[in-house]
């Protein structure tokens, strides 16, 4: 859940309110334009999260999560309200980074204690697939959008904070 200021939509009340529905980074940018009033022109992946301030529920989703040590591994994790897939990726091969597919059933398990991968291994594959579709969803790679001819300060600033040349 998340803990949202009540004095968003009631500047009286200084409680907060506790969101239980899983909620995304992504959804700022849409809750704060609405609170603000400003239109959004354009479509966006995240939705206002201001229905759960006002005790409505929103239908439940799936939100794909990326952590990324450039030299040593990546984790990629797709969370439903039921279950969560973390997905490990190497990249320093000196290093055991653990398995490579941690399952967990959020619902009887909810401190994920117990990797439930090996045991439904057809659900866990499914789950990585899904992970590979959403990425793949992804029109241009950051290296594709960037101008062929960029600045090459900002070109080596890029690259030196690992957004381009991976």
């Amino acid at each position: 859940g998340v803990r949202a200021a009540r004095g968003l939509l009631d500047p009286g009340a200084r409680d907060g309110v506790v969101v239980e529905q899983q909620v995304a980074l992504i959804d700022l940018y849409p809750t704060l334009a609405e609170l603000a009033g400003v239109p959004v022109e354009h479509r966006l992946q995240g939705r206002s999260l201001l229905p759960l301030l006002r005790g409505e529920t929103l239908p439940p989703r799936e939100v794909l999560s990326e952590n990324v040590n450039v030299a040593r591994v990546e984790r990629k994790a797709l969370r439903t309200d039921q279950v969560k897939l973390i997905q490990t990726l190497a990249r320093d091969d000196s290093r055991e980074f653990g398995p490579e597919l941690l399952l967990f059933d959020l619902r009887r398990d909810p401190l994920e204690r117990e990797n439930l991968a090996p045991r439904l291994a057809g659900a866990a594959e499914a789950l990585r697939a899904r992970i590979a579709a959403i990425r793949a969803g992804s029109t241009d790679t950051i290296e594709e959008a960037v101008p062929e001819d960029l600045d090459p300060e900002l070109r080596r600033q890029l690259e030196a904070l690992g957004y381009l040349g991976n």
